[in-house]
C-alpha cells in the first residue's frame, strides 16, 4: 500500500479499507482482528518513507473499525523518484487491457483521470517489457512497474539476480548477508554503519571519526551513538530494512556511481552490499547528486 500512499495527492483523506479495495480487496487469510496490527505496520512503513498519516481527521474515528478510520496522507517529501536521474515525474505502468485492471474495473473515470495527469502509463506491447523466470520453483514476471517521464527509464521490477540463461533467479533480499554504509565529509570525518545478518536477525555496529561536522545528517536526533556502538536487531527488523532498500528505494536499479566532475567536492557516501558466496555490490556518490540519499540515510541511521 506504500506506493498507493506515495501516489495520493498531498492531503488526501482515505482509509485502509479503501486502499485494500484499490488493490483488489482484503488479502486471503487477513481477518478483522489483524486490522489494527496492519494499520500500525502501515503507519510505521509510511513513516520510514517520509509519509505522515494523520488519524485525527475525523471525530468518528474512535468508534470506527481500524480499517474504516479516516486519515490524511501528507506525502510531499515521499514522491516516487527515478533512481537514475532523480526525476519526480514518474508514472505507474499498467500492462494488458486497462479495463480489466482490478483496481479500476469499476472506476474507468478515475483511470482516465490518472492517465491524463501522468500518474499512469499503459505498458502493454512494449518491447522487452516482460520476462518469466523461475524463483524457488515459482514463475515470476520480471517487468518494470514505473516509468520516468524525464529520462524514460523504466524501473520497479522485482529485485532479482537473474541467471545468465535468463531462466532462473534469486531474490536479492534472500541473498544479502551484510549492508555497510559510510558517510564521509570533505575533511576526513566519517560514520560507518554495518549491519551483518546472523541466525537471529542482524548485528549492527557504528564506527565514527568526527570533528563535529554534520556529515550531511538531517537532524541531530539521528546522530549515531559513541564510536564502536553495537546492538542486535530482530529478523523482522532486518527483513524490513531489505524490503525498504529494494522495494521502496529500488537499490537494485541504482547506478554504481552518482558523480559529476563539474560539481564541487562535498559530503560523499559509499554503500557495500555483501551477498552470499563472497559476491558484492558497490555503490558510491555525492550526497547532492543521489536521488534517494536522504531516504537511505534515514533508514540506516534509524536503526539506532
Amino acid at each position: 500500500m506504500i506506493n498507493e500512499l506515495r501516489e495520493c495527492e498531498n492531503g488526501t483523506v482515505t482509509t485502509v479499507s479503501s486502499l485494500l479495495t484499490e488493490l483488489g480487496g482484503v488479502p486471503e487469510g487477513l481477518d478483522e482482528g489483524q486490522m489494527p496490527d496492519l494499520c500500525r505496520e502501515l503507519e510505521k512503513s509510511a513513516g520510514a518513507c517520509g509519509i505522515v498519516l494523520d488519524w485525527k481527521t475525523s471525530p468518528k474515528n474512535d468508534i470506527q473499525p481500524a480499517d474504516e478510520r479516516e486519515f490524511a496522507v501528507y506525502n510531499s517529501f515521499a514522491s516516487v523518484k527515478c533512481p537514475r536521474c532523480g526525476g519526480q515525474n514518474t508514472a505507474r505502468l499498467i500492462y494488458g487491457d486497462p479495463s480489466q485492471c482490478t483496481e479500476f474495473r469499476h472506476r474507468p473515470e478515475e483511470l482516465r483521470r490518472r492517465i491524463k495527469a501522468g500518474k499512469i502509463r499503459l505498458g502493454s506491447n512494449a518491447a522487452g517489457a516482460e520476462t518469466i523466470v523461475q524463483v524457488e520453483g515459482k514463475p515470476v514476471e520480471v517487468r518494470a512497474s514505473r516509468q520516468c517521464a524525464d529520462c524514460g527509464k523504466r524501473f520497479g521490477a522485482p529485485p532479482l539476480i537473474i541467471s545468465r540463461d535468463q531462466k532462473t533467479a534469486k531474490d536479492y533480499r534472500e541473498e544479502v548477508a551484510a549492508v555497510e554504509l559510510v558517510l564521509r565529509e570533505v575533511f576526513g570525518s566519517y560514520i560507518k554503519i554495518e549491519i551483518k545478518r546472523n541466525d537471529s536477525g542482524a548485528e549492527v555496529r557504528v564506527t565514527e571519526k568526527t570533528d563535529s561536522l554534520n556529515l550531511g545528517l538531517e537532524s541531530s536526533s539521528q546522530e549515531p551513538k559513541e564510536p564502536g556502538d553495537q546492538k542486535m536487531i530482530s529478523r523482522e527488523e532486518w527483513d524490513s530494512i531489505l524490503d525498504t532498500l529494494y522495494t521502496q528505494l529500488y537499490l537494485h536499479e541504482w547506478r554504481k556511481g552518482y558523480d559529476n566532475r563539474f560539481v564541487p567536492d562535498g559530503p560523499r557516501w559509499e554503500l557495500k552490499i555483501r551477498l552470499r558466496g563472497r559476491r558484492q555490490r558497490n555503490y558510491h556518490g555525492s550526497v547532492s547528486l543521489t536521488p534517494y540519499y536522504k531516504e537511505l540515510q534515514r533508514l540506516m541511521l534509524g536503526v539506532f
